[in-house]
């Protein structure tokens, strides 16, 4: 077995693109019984032409003893800016996130690629943002990155965010319910929330 990658900086297209391989498993010779499984472990460092941040830099929430109430409060900023209308501020908010998103996937319209959220939020009817309640703290990334994930008990699911949206509930008992993934990181040297 060989583990490798595909440079997708090079613009020969998929059938092009050569791999390149870091890693290759030893021969394993098997014997005819008493050899249950066979386990091995590895490790490469793989090369790519960018660096992404992420939450590599956030400092420990888990320590900062008023996070819950300062998660909420950018939860309900976020659901104010989507209610408001404003979108070019949710734009400039998430940037960040969306970018390193997409130069990860190579993406060539880095613009299209993180302003999804927006666009949903603009179509939406603006009555059916919901309350920022019932929610469940959760820290990710050994406490580096935090979010506010819900259980809807109307719709028995469970939400990877707080904020949700809901359309008004069809004659079936059905209805379109979208959530909006918030999760915030302190930077090093810094003490403000900001969108991981």
């Amino acid at each position: 077995m060989r583990i490798g990658y595909k440079d997708f900086m090079d613009s020969s297209g998929d059938e092009g693109r050569p791999w390149h391989w870091v890693m290759e498993m030893p021969p394993i010779v098997m014997p005819e019984e008493g050899l249950p499984y066979y386990e091995w472990s590895g490790e490469f460092e793989a090369k790519v032409p960018y660096q992404v941040v992420g939450w590599s830099d956030c400092i420990d929430l888990r320590e900062i003893p008023d996070i819950e109430q300062r998660v909420v409060a950018k939860f309900n900023e976020f659901r104010q800016l989507y209610i408001d209308g404003k979108y070019d501020e949710l734009k400039r908010l998430q940037h960040p996130k969306y970018y390193e998103l997409a130069v990860m996937l190579y993406e060539d319209d880095i613009e299209k690629k993180h302003m999804s959220d927006v666009a949903d939020g603009e179509s939406q009817d603006k009555s059916g943002y919901q309350p920022v309640e019932d929610y469940n703290l959760v820290f990710y990334a050994d406490g580096r990155l935090v979010p506010l994930e819900k259980y809807d008990k109307e719709f028995e699911y469970y939400h990877n965010s707080a904020l949700l949206w809901y359309a008004k509930k069809n004659e079936d008992g059905t209805a379109y319910a979208n959530s909006y993934l918030l999760q915030f990181g302190i930077r090093k040297g810094t003490n403000e929330l900001v969108l991981i």
